[in-house]
Parts: C-alpha cells; structure tokens; sequence
C-alpha cells in the first residue's frame, strides 16, 4: 500500500494535504489532478479515523463532483449516495442526497425528486443553512421534476426558489440567473412564454453587455444512429467560457428524453470554441454561466477542399522532420491554440525557424484566431517558407491568409479586392509553374467572383482550373471547379453545358458530396424579422439553422438546432432563413441542390 511505511499519525497528515491541495488544484481548474489526489487520500484509509470523519467527507463530495464534470454520472451517484448513507450530520447527508438528485435526474427522476426532496426538508429545519443554500436545494428538485416531464409541479418549486432567494431583482448571482432560467425553461414547456421571456430578461442573459457572440466551432450530435435521437429531440446545456475561448464544465439542465442524450449534448458543447478577440468584450460573468438550447443535426460531413489546400503545406514540413501537429483527434479550435501556443513558447529556445513557422502556420490556419493576429502570424510563416526554398504549393496557403479575409456580408468591394490579390498570385512563376497552386488560387477566386455577381469573371477562372491538362481529371480542385462551373452554366441558362460539365466529374448525384462551399445567397433578411418580444425586453441572441436548398435556390426542412438565449429566436430564424434565395445549382435530378446547408443568424439592436 502507499506509504505504508509511514506512521499513523504521518499518514493522516499526508491524506490530510492531499483533500486540501486537491480543492486548490479544482478551483485552478485541474480536475484530473484533483481527483487523483482525493483518490490516494481516500483509499489510504487514514481519513477513517473519527477525528477525519469531516475531511474524509469533504473529499467524497469534491470527488463525486469531479466525476459529475467528467460525465462519469454513474460513479458520481455511488459516490454522492455513500455520503447520503454515511456522512457525519444531518446537514452532510443533505448534501449528499441533492448532489445524488443532480447525478441520477436524466436517468431515473423519480428518484431524484424524492433525494432533492429529502434534501431540502433537512434544510428548512437547520437555522445554520443559509437561504441560498435553501434555494439551491429547491432548483434541484425543481430541475428533477422538469426533466421527469412533471412540467407544473416545477414551475411551482422555481417559483418558490425565486421567493425564498427575495424575489426577481437586480442583485443576482450565478446560482440565481441559473434558477431563474430553470424557471423560464419550465415556463417555455409550459407554453407560457411571455412568463419565460420575463424570467430571461432578470438574468441578463442576451441583453447590452450579456450578448454572447456565436462560436466559431459548433459541432453537434448526429441524430439517428444507434442511440435514436430525433430532430425534435432538445436538450439545454449550461457552460463556462475561458478568455481563450475554450469550454469548461459543460452540464445538462435538461433533455427531453431520459438516458444518455443529455451527457452528449453537453459532451459536444464541451468541444466548442470562441475567438479569444470576441469574447473580450464580454464581462466574465455572463462567460461562466452561459446556456444554449440544441437539437441534434441533421448535416452530412462534406469532404473539405481546406484539407486539400493544407496538404502541401503540412506534407513538405513533415518532409522536413518538422513534428508539428496542427490539430489533434477530439481538440476543439481553442484547446487546440492554446496547446499549439505552450509547444511554440517551449521550443523556441531551440532557435529553429522552420520549427517556428510550422506553429505560426497551425495557429494561422485556426478558426479561433482573430483576423489581425491571423494575418502576422501568416506573414511570419510565409516569409520563414520562402527563405527555406519550400515549393509553392506549400506556402500558397499562408500566402491565402496573408490577403484580408471577407466574413459573410462583406461588401462587394471588399470581395472583389480579395479575389483580385488571389488572382494576383499567379503571376508569381513559381505559382505559375506548379498545376496544384494556380488551380487552388483560381478556385477561391471563382467563389468570390460567384459571390457578388461576376458570372463572366468566375466561369473564366473556372473553365481554366477544368482546361488545364497538367491537374488530372480526378484531382480534388478539378472536380470542385467542375461542379461550380455546372451551377454556373445552370445560371447563364446552359443546361447542355452544365450536364457536361457536372457529367466530367464522376459523382453521383448528391451535388454538394464534392465541395464544402453551398450556393452563394443572394438574398438577406430584413428588420421585420426582429421578434417584437425580443425587441420590447432588450434581448440580442443568435441561433444556428440547418436546412436543405432546392436546385432553384429556395430553403426548405428549416430548423434551428441551436439558439442563444433558448426560446427567444427560433422561430424568428426559422421564418428568416425561410424567406432566403440562394443562387441556382445544377442536379441532375432537378429537384435537390444542396443538402445539409447550415447558418448562423445573428439578431443584433441597432445602437
């Protein structure tokens, strides 16, 4: 056993340090260590003695809320119910019985109602608890009986947690915005939705400075599969923002099914990412209590020409022995900064430039960077290359990030400056040389062309990408060019050169199989679509919109798969994205020219 040599007395002292420096390493946001550290002082033994009774009790409720942080709810439960069993007090077991509530709600409610329950009635007898604590207490049950489909008996129990807490007023903390969202959440299942829109406007969620910006990485659960979800299936998942833009100690606060879908939810919004530039602007306390609402999607993974674009890059340093890894299998876009961010500072005494250039290309390349940083980090990179005689196919995708980036809704100028620095590049002869290189300019090129209208312009840099005999007929950027060049013919009313064209590629049907850019919109919304509600109590928000466009560019099977704050703007996207007109694409059948096209559409009051 560990330290079994030691004296009792040294033994007791050493579990003792451990539960202590286990606290500190959670509040520092390192868990794995934390539990590792009440693990060994638990299973020591020496917090068995009756003096460390208080400790060894400590240590289980930190433990099982660790295990609560890591999904693993099943050991938090046993852990959570041993303490309800065998604490020291009253008041220890209490905790005990509503952490074991949180644990067991999503799959088994009745029994966490009658634990949040026994809970609450040995707080309302001991004069020692504070009203806080009471109220916690109630917005657990409350929360249990919301998930086990007991929508009134909630709504009842969050307004008593409201009342025992002093009511709806200006001085709140995190635990009460989360207790009155629960009571909002209810009022939504309960169809009451001017009631819920009140509750979300006393939080503050989604008003002036509570405005979260949208992600810049949103991955989602795919509905089907063997688990079964559906797209009406919803789930609300509750988070922290660290200022780098990574996402820590997601939880569900409810799900529509029992079972395992709420963990998964939360599990994916634990891999989201904000730009660190975004976020500075909003103050931490809306960042360490936000909530979304999410419905699984419904999107195929399309084969990204980006990957095709790095490839070169990415090839020739590792042809360099250069071990730089750009991203890691599961790492969100912030995790993955971050991580590439320690890796450079570390190896910077090394004095090795190519070393050097590969971080500033990942961090480059991350979607979680700001544009301006972006760009130097490019810069850097892309000089570094050239000096180091890399080909150009290599160091054209640094090239690409050096050009200011167009967000959607740029203006046409913006766009056309853009596409003409691409075009520019092929002047280059080393460019000018290499088949890959001319083709990647001129393909990102034609999409900008496509977006503001220059039909003439983008079918002139297509028809050389498919003309061009040094790219074989099956390489990624000829095929990509081959079904744009269809949509365009499609759209100068060519049906005969659009079904040869689209004919050259190989594909079946499913048109946007080949390419992970949908048709350019043509249209956007309007003010009108500014939900009444939401302008009346302040609320600013997004949502994220899957849909389908028809080969005539119409949007059809709308829906919103996710929404800041929940209930506020989904119906108002929907109608928006509804109303939207894309440019025609080509199909062979006729009928379906895009699937799976998703969009975020953001509700901002003009100041």
């Amino acid at each position: 056993m560990e330290a079994s040599f030691l004296q009792p007395s040294m033994r007791k002292n050493l579990a003792v340090s451990r539960v202590r420096k286990a606290n500190i390493l959670f509040d520092l946001d390192r868990q794995e260590e934390a539990a590792a550290d009440l693990t060994r002082a638990l299973a020591s033994g020496a917090l068995e003695t009756p003096a460390l009774h208080t400790e060894r009790d400590d240590a289980r409720l930190l433990l099982a809320r660790i295990r609560e942080i890591e999904f693993d709810h099943g050991a938090a439960a046993e852990i959570y119910r041993l303490v309800a069993e065998t604490g020291t007090d009253g008041k220890t077991r209490a905790f005990g019985a509503a952490g074991l509530a949180r644990a067991e709600m999503f799959t088994d409610g009745a029994a966490a109602i009658a634990h949040a329950d026994r809970a609450y009635r040995y707080f309302i007898t001991d004069a020692t608890i504070s009203k806080v604590v009471r109220a916690d207490s109630l917005s657990i049950k409350g929360r249990a009986q919301l998930n086990a489909g007991q929508i009134k008996e909630a709504r009842a129990t969050f307004d008593e947690a409201i009342r025992v807490r002093g009511g709806l007023d200006m001085n709140i903390d995190l635990s009460e915005v989360a207790m009155r969202s629960d009571a909002a959440i209810a009022a939504i299942r309960a169809g009451d939705r001017e009631r819920a829109r009140k509750l979300l406007a006393w939080t503050g969620t989604g008003r002036d400075k509570g405005a979260l910006p949208s992600p810049r990485e949103m991955p989602l659960p795919a509905c089907g599969g063997t688990a079964g979800w559906t797209p009406d299936d919803v789930a609300i998942v509750q988070f922290a923002i660290r200022k780098d833009g990574q996402v820590t100690g997601a939880q569900p606060v409810f799900a529509s099914r029992q079972g395992d879908m709420a963990y998964a939810f939360a599990e994916a919004v634990n891999r989201w990412s904000w730009s660190a530039e975004d976020l500075a602007k909003i103050p931490v306390f809306y960042r360490v209590s936000a909530r979304v609402e999410m419905r699984c999607s419904n999107q195929a993974m399309r084969p990204s020409v980006k990957e095709d674009f790095d490839a070169g890059l990415w090839g020739w340093l590792a042809q360099q022995g250069i071990p730089v890894q750009a991203s890691q299998a599961g790492e969100s876009y912030a995790a993955c900064a971050s991580r590439l961010r320690r890796e450079m500072a570390a190896s910077a005494a090394a004095a090795q430039p190519l070393a050097q250039a590969a971080y500033r290309a990942a961090l480059a390349g991350n979607p979680s960077i700001g544009f301006a940083e972006r760009n130097s980090l490019a810069s850097d990179a892309l000089a570094t290359m050239r000096a180091h005689k890399a080909p150009a196919r290599a160091w054209m995708p640094l090239a690409v990030l050096t050009i200011p980036q167009t967000k959607h809704g740029s203006s046409d100028g913006a766009t056309l400056l853009r596409a003409t620095a691409l075009m520019a590049w092929l002047e280059n002869p080393e460019v000018a040389a290499d088949p890959v290189a001319r083709a990647m300019l001129r393909l990102l090129a034609a999409d900008d062309y496509s977006g503001i209208g220059r039909k003439t312009t983008e079918r002139t840099a297509l028809l050389a990408i498919t003309q061009d005999a040094q790219l074989p007929d099956n390489h990624p950027f000829k095929v990509a060019a081959l079904v744009m060049l269809a949509n365009a013919e499609t759209q100068r009313g060519d049906k005969t050169a659009a079904e040869a064209a689209y004919r050259r590629t190989g594909l079946s049907s499913r048109q946007c199989a080949a390419l992970d850019a949908p048709p350019h919109r043509l249209t956007n919304g309007s003010d009108s679509h500014f939900p009444e509600e939401a302008q009346k109590w302040g609320f600013e928000g997004w949502t994220r919109q899957e849909f389908d466009i028809g080969a005539n560019g119409r949007t059809v099977n709308v829906r919103t798969v996710v929404a800041f704050p929940p209930a506020v703007f989904a119906q108002a996207s929907e109608n928006l994205v509804s109303s939207l007109l894309y440019q025609k694409s080509f199909r062979p059948g006729g009928d379906l020219g895009c699937g799976g096209i998703s969009e975020t559409v953001n509700f901002v009051i003009a100041r």
